[in-house]
């Protein structure tokens, strides 16, 4: 790696002998295909030809759905190589369908004017066959079978190469284009703020590649700094979360990384592993960590040498490329304890570590280099951001555009306080609900909820309906067929209101996995708004009949 203040060159790093040398394990479904990253530049090349054969034009979009296979990450590079722009489209939400799902990627593609859709096999054949898609589907596997090599042509440090598309947990999901000049700046400072040491330093991870942080943060990263990986899959994870202990012991990672739900899964599975870690570096990247949630982890992981020194969390955003902040390498998180009460009617009063009615919030560390972060306010208010990775804005959305990046700096709709020069996230602005005239903190609010018997963690959201009414309602996914939901509705709005003074109308639940979440474990709001207007939809207990 450059020496800090230097320039990471993308195609000279992925290319370098020294780290095409290197291991690499990749799950294919079945086992891992043990290699290099030899192996994985080659069959970029082999794509790259392919995609030149069937005429796809250099400076063109390729649309593609970024699975964490060997041909995904392939037909990812092998596109660059051939001078195109690749758009990263979401993978199906939790609780989508079939159908809405195809008609969102009909939507993307027709704004990318994208020739081709580049998707697994497998999940080629799910589509309906009357699912067009406006653009010729085509496998990785098909690109990658080609015997021919092509060269490698990407394009310029200043243009525009990835378009990253959001998961849509407020909305129709956005596309932040990034230019390979504020790419290569991540990934720079990322390896800069993690002390990434080629030499030594394994990577595990399992995060889905259609998501910023397992593309850049992981694989990428780990490709362009010429460390050892290992890539699994994020449904390997979620069926069997002690698999992510026993792949981290097998190659002997020292680093990895996660959202926080992963831990709260995690802590659960620890108990039934038994090989010791040796994880210098435990990333748990969000815009809010629960401390209480990662104390269990770490409580359950201490058996096997994990300790809280290693977790380092991090902030960052798609707009960002990803990080924004880092974390200490070699102490446990920083933590500032607040009124709990004061934080769920939107104001920060901080208090002595201990006192009734505290709430302990985790440090997303400092600014990595040449980044810089402050508040819209003293105190608490939006997150702002300047960044050498701060993307050239979304893809044909000016209005959006306009909002969100405003003289070189990016308004994240985050909520934090900077103390000590450690930025501190305590939600999104578009959690915040008004109740008579009063501003609430939904989050804080619907982590208590659902902590409930009955509630899946998790999983449970305040709705402001948007109707005009000013009604709140809660959306919940139940733990079991025989919760009984009347007696779990009352122990609910009882809660709401003696947390908060929140009155609900009306209780949706829906069974499991049907709870709108993006597939970094985030509330999609508008999903569950658009649920709570279905009258078809899950169990109901109260409000009014909806048409």
């Amino acid at each position: 790696m450059p020496a800090g203040g230097g320039r990471l060159d993308l195609w000279e790093s992925v290319s370098r002998p020294s780290t095409l040398a290197r291991d690499t394990w990749e799950w294919d479904g079945s086992g891992f295909r043990h290699g290099t990253w030899a192996d994985l530049f080659d069959s970029s090349r082999r794509v790259a030809a392919a995609l030149k054969r069937r005429g796809v034009e250099r400076g063109s979009v390729v649309a593609s759905v970024i699975t964490n296979s060997h041909e995904a990450i392939a037909s990812l590079m092998g596109a660059w190589f051939a001078g195109t722009r690749v758009a990263s489209l979401p993978i199906i939400a939790r609780g989508m369908s079939v159908p809405g799902y195809v008609a969102q990627l009909r939507r993307l593609v027709d704004a990318l004017d994208a020739p081709v859709l580049l998707a697994e096999d497998r999940f080629l054949r799910l589509l309906p066959e009357n699912g067009d898609l406006g653009a010729d589907a085509v496998s990785y596997e098909e690109l990658v079978a080609g015997e021919q090599r092509g060269e490698v042509e990407p394009l310029g440090r200043d243009d525009v190469i990835f378009i990253q598309y959001s998961s849509g947990s407020t909305g129709e999901p956005k596309g932040a284009m990034l230019r390979l000049a504020a790419i290569e700046s991540q990934l720079l400072r990322l390896a800069e703020a993690m002390a990434i040491d080629p030499a030594h330093d394994v990577g595990v991870t399992w995060l889905p590649l259609s998501h910023d942080m397992g593309l850049f943060g992981c694989d990428l990263l780990a490709w362009a700094t010429g460390m050892r990986g290992l890539r699994s899959a994020p449904e390997r994870f979620i069926a069997a979360p002690r698999t992510w202990i026993e792949d981290c012991a097998m190659v002997g990672a020292t680093v990895t990384a996660a959202p926080p739900f992963a831990m709260n899964v995690l802590a659960r599975a620890a108990g039934r592993a038994s090989s010791p870690l040796s994880i210098r570096t435990w990333l748990i990247g969000a815009d809010q960590i629960d401390w209480e949630s990662l104390t269990r982890a770490v409580d359950a992981l201490a058996p096997l040498g994990v300790t809280m020194d290693a977790i380092t969390p991090a902030y960052g955003l798609a707009e960002a490329t990803l990080a924004v902040t880092l974390g200490d390498l070699e102490r446990a998180p920083h933590t500032l304890h607040v009124n709990e009460a004061a934080l769920l009617g939107g104001e920060l009063e901080t208090v002595v570590a201990g006192a009734p009615g505290s709430l302990a919030l985790v440090s997303a560390g400092w600014p990595i280099r040449d980044v810089e972060v402050r508040t819209e306010h003293s105190g608490l208010g939006e997150i702002r951001v300047r960044t050498p990775s701060l993307a050239d804005g979304y893809h044909r959305n000016e209005e959006e555009t306009t909002e969100t990046f405003v003289d070189g700096e990016l308004r994240t709709s985050d909520l934090g306080v900077l103390e000590g020069g450690e930025l501190y996230v305590v939600g999104r602005t578009d959690d915040m609900i008004l109740i008579g005239g009063r501003s609430v903190h939904a989050r804080e609010v619907e982590a208590r909820l659902a902590g409930q018997s009955g509630i899946r963690p998790g999983n449970c959201a305040l709705i402001d309906l948007r109707d005009g009414s000013g009604s709140i309602a809660i959306v919940a996914e139940v733990e079991g067929a025989e919760a009984d939901v009347s007696d779990l509705a009352l122990t609910l709005r009882r809660s709401a209101l003696e947390l908060a003074g929140i009155p609900v109308q009306e209780c949706l639940f829906l069974p499991k996995g049907q709870f709108p979440k993006t597939p970094s474990g985030k509330v999609q709001r508008f999903r569950c708004r658009a649920l709570l207007a279905d009258p078809a939809v899950g169990t109901r207990v109260g409000g009014r009949p909806r048409r």
